[in-house]
């Protein structure tokens, strides 16, 4: 742990602190400016922030931390993205446990609160009824009672949620996200075709489904044939060989980005990961567990 990394903690320590703060004054109710807006012209909504830059209201005393954009770099429509708040207090966490190893005892119990509070509003405002699979992660909510039901191909999702290290993946609650989120019925960008289907976004449009969910998808079950499906699935639509950003679900040959680094790298993660946990899916019956350490 190097003076630079002291430093570039308490910048994101400072930053966290400033995207914490509500829309409105809890003791004046006065409207107060975030640190952080962005406004441009363009014919996409999801190209910038309503309200002059400053994103739709926000609730005090949540525990959450305002993201403006999503990983997929469009627009949050309620500014508490809960993929990164669990991945921000899962982190946190770890870096509490590390900073008590290095002797920093007081940096590591600020940490520890900071992660506690974090998760602690994941789990208040970010948990919601479904009217079909009952208590259900939201991708974005306000903490007014406003929330988004869907999920985005990207990294953090809702559906990496145990990859992340928020949830196992037999948590309850988590495996009734993850059934809503993988339906069409109960997650507007869970993409369906002739050629190929799975999560999209709206980064793309609504005909393309990405072949970095289905790598998600795999890592999060221990059903043999759901991975093999996911896996399959990805194959087909791999054409020159690597991993596209995104497949038309209807024509399989039409993708965007002939390499994706991104899912390149989930791909190997992927692989990886199946290759210990589930060996003979790529080896064959009788195929020992491969562990890289």
């Amino acid at each position: 742990l190097t003076p630079r990394w002291y430093a570039a903690l308490d910048t994101l320590l400072a930053l966290l602190d400033a995207q914490a703060k509500p829309t409105f004054d809890p003791q004046t109710g006065a409207f107060q400016h975030n640190e952080y807006t962005f406004r441009r012209r363009t014919d996409a909504g999801t190209e910038t922030l309503s309200l002059s830059g400053n994103g739709n209201p926000l609730n005090n005393g949540t525990g959450l931390i305002r993201s403006a954009f999503r990983p997929s770099d469009d627009a949050t429509i309620l500014g508490f993205f809960i993929p990164a708040n669990a991945m921000m207090a899962v982190e946190l966490k770890r870096a509490s446990i590390m900073l008590a190893k290095a002797g920093k005892v007081k940096l590591a119990a600020d940490l520890k609160t900071r992660g506690a509070l974090i998760e602690e509003g994941v789990w208040e405002h970010g948990v919601v009824s479904h009217k079909k699979h009952g208590s259900v992660f939201a991708f974005e909510v306000d903490g007014y009672g406003s929330s988004i039901l869907m999920d985005d191909a990207n990294l953090p999702s809702l559906l990496a949620l145990p990859l992340l290290g928020f949830v196992s993946k037999d948590d309850k609650i988590y495996q009734n996200t993850r059934r809503m989120i993988l339906e069409k019925n109960g997650n507007p960008y869970y993409l369906s075709g002739k050629a190929f289907k799975g999560i999209g976004g709206p980064h793309i449009g609504l005909q393309n489904a990405w072949p970095m969910s289905l790598l998600v998808q795999a890592m999060t079950s221990d059903d043999d044939e759901e991975i093999e499906d996911a896996l399959s699935a990805v194959k087909r639509v791999s054409h020159l060989g690597l991993i596209h950003e995104s497949i038309h679900v209807e024509r399989g040959r039409d993708y965007t980005r002939s390499w994706f680094a991104w899912a390149n790298s989930v791909f190997a993660q992927t692989i990886l990961d199946v290759a210990e946990r589930k060996p003979h899916i790529l080896f064959g019956p009788g195929g020992k567990p491969y562990i890289v350490n």
